[in-house]
């Protein structure tokens, strides 16, 4: 039996946990570095907006689609929605 993967609840979280002089409303969400407590889902989920990482510096992994991709700045990741 096939299972759907969940979209990412992301509102919610942004509006508990983010100060309002990080974002502009629930359109524009910006973060210097990444924040533990803003550690959203485990296990795959999908977006319903599109998400952009800048790395100045660095490295990172994601995975996206299921595959894994490094990430090594100074690079742009830019996620699109679904």
């Amino acid at each position: 039996m096939e299972k759907t993967v969940p979209y990412l609840r992301w509102r919610r979280a942004v509006e508990r946990r983010t100060p309002p002089d990080c974002r502009i409303g629930d359109d524009l969400l910006l973060l210097r570095q990444p924040r533990p407590d803003m550690e959203f889902e485990t296990g795959p989920f999908r977006l319903d907006m599109t998400l952009a990482i800048y790395l100045r510096q660095g490295s990172c992994r994601v995975m996206i689609d299921m595959v894994e991709y490094t990430a090594t700045a100074p690079c742009m990741v830019v996620v699109m929605a679904g």
